[in-house]
């Protein structure tokens, strides 16, 4: 897909399914007011999307990217090797990609880095191909970095939906930081959009960590230059029995506290021991509850006893007990509403209906 060609249309890309309808389907990004030098004020911007089997959502995610109405972006996707019909639904619209290939990886941080080290764009972004940006995403990005200039990255708030597309809830971030970072107040990435100087400066996604690479990539690019938050929805992420968010909660927690216990071990960083050991009482807190959610309970004691290093014996006690009973009683509770969950949704709205925005 060529940078300079204008804007796509929904009349242009192969035709939906019949029951499709809505964004990204039969309508594309409605034009805005457009500021001066317009093809000045809109970078280049590089999108990757790594896939592996991802079939019955990824061409959802195609249709959202193709249909931005942006004048100036490239993108590319790196596919895993998938072996459902993944590919079929790439090459439909080969002709709109700038680049795709598929071959064996070893999972999503390689292929996002495979893509970065291949894109030209100013600005570099990521989005699962299970997610999907919202309409005007990449404009409202574009005239984010135009404003604030100093911003290494910018990100805007995400809508949650489950498996089928039906509303959870919708993010609202505050003000981004290292610290805020640390404080587990973690930002929707794939509303997050980073300057490309930025990403060779820190050096790329780093492929040792499995579940939480993103979230270490930003914690490196906020001790840079700020990050600057808008009050955009920018993209939808889904949650369902497949994503590493949902399947992978223990891991996530183990990675967590190792991550925010080597930065707080840094020497070239300054913490309060207050605030360092507010910090690790949080991070250790969640992956305990992590691991319950899952039933882990054995392999939850090792953040108890973290906890009881930490902690006065009175609060130790009092904070254990309550994690314990609340994480149980949500963990049956979860188990008890599995039966339900298909005549929920009657009452939920899709995604699609962008009054939710």
């Amino acid at each position: 897909m060529s940078s300079s060609q204008l804007p796509i249309r929904a009349s242009n890309l192969p035709s939906p399914l019949a029951e499709k309808n809505g964004w990204p389907w039969v309508i594309q990004s409605d034009e805005l007011n457009k500021p001066e030098n317009y093809e000045i004020d809109c970078p280049l911007i590089s999108i990757v999307t790594p896939s592996y089997n991802q079939g019955q959502f990824i061409e959802e995610t195609i249709r959202s990217v193709l249909l931005q109405n942006y004048t100036n972006i490239e993108y590319i996707i790196i596919d895993g090797g998938s072996c459902d019909d993944t590919l079929e639904i790439i090459k439909k619209y080969d002709r709109w990609i700038s680049y795709w290939t598929s071959e064996s990886d070893e999972g999503p941080s390689e292929a996002i880095n495979k893509g970065w080290n291949r894109a030209r764009g100013e600005i570099l972004a990521y989005i699962n191909s299970d997610d999907a940006y919202l309409p005007n995403a990449l404009l409202s990005v574009a005239k984010a970095f135009h404003e604030n200039p100093q911003a290494s990255a910018i990100c805007g708030n995400e809508i949650r939906v489950d498996k089928s597309g039906f509303f959870i809830k919708k993010s609202e971030i505050k003000n981004v930081s290292y610290l805020s970072l640390l404080n587990l107040e973690f930002i929707p990435q794939p509303s997050t959009f980073i300057r490309r100087n930025i990403i060779k400066s820190v050096g790329g996604i780093n492929t040792k960590i499995k579940y939480i690479f993103d979230f270490e990539l930003l914690l490196r690019v906020s001790r840079q230059e700020p990050i600057k938050e808008i009050r955009d929805c920018l993209a939808i992420t889904r949650w369902h029995d497949e994503t590493i968010t949902v399947t992978r909660r223990s891991k996530i927690g183990e990675e967590l506290v190792t991550l925010v216990t080597d930065e707080l071990s840094d020497e070239e960083l300054y913490f309060e021991k207050s605030e360092k050991t507010d910090l690790l009482v949080k991070v250790n807190l969640l992956a305990l509850a992590l691991c319950l959610e899952e039933g882990k309970l054995l392999k939850s004691l090792r953040y108890a006893f973290n906890l009881s290093l930490i902690l006065p014996v009175y609060k130790f006690i009092i904070k254990i007990i309550y994690i314990y009973v609340l994480e149980s009683y949500r963990f049956f509770k979860k188990a008890l509403s599995i039966r339900k969950k298909l005549t929920l949704t009657k009452n939920k709205k899709h995604w699609s209906n962008l009054s939710l925005i």
